[in-house]
């Protein structure tokens, strides 16, 4: 399998995220990404999961954390076309609930026909609508 993971996820690990009721986000997404890397499973980004990591996570948190993922060899860059990014601009428009990043996330999915793993409810109704595949790193852990 492979994945194009959400921001959320990505947050979740490096910000050792955990639900108030005690639920440790952050030690999901570890095992997640441990699963991929153990399996040889590809992950696609782009630039605008890294612009958006950038500036939720600040740049000194970013820098710390992302270099050791995008040389782990399991990674792969995802780019939009001119014509997919006006039709992202078109899907955030009629979807103002979603943003635009979350919108190009879904499309790049379809694009690379990868699974998108996120939590984020709105944007995995959104998937439904386009026919994205979408897991949560809970189903990825428990799928195979």
């Amino acid at each position: 399998m492979n994945y194009y993971v959400d921001t959320c996820i990505y947050v979740n690990l490096f910000n050792k995220e955990v639900a108030e009721n005690g639920f440790s986000y952050w030690e999901i997404a570890r095992k997640f990404f441990d699963k991929i890397s153990r399996d040889g499973d590809l992950i696609y980004y782009s630039g605008y999961l890294l612009k958006e990591l950038s500036y939720v996570l600040g740049d000194e948190l970013f820098i710390e954390n992302i270099s050791t993922f995008l040389h782990s060899g399991n990674f792969i860059k995802a780019k939009l076309t001119n014509q997919e990014y006006i039709e992202s601009k078109w899907i955030h428009k009629v979807n103002k609930n979603i943003g635009f990043f979350d919108v190009t996330h879904m499309l790049l999915a379809k694009k690379t026909k990868t699974i998108l793993v996120t939590r984020d409810k709105e944007l995995l109704e959104l998937c439904k609508k386009y026919n994205v595949q979408t897991k949560t790193p809970e189903e990825v852990l428990s799928f195979r």
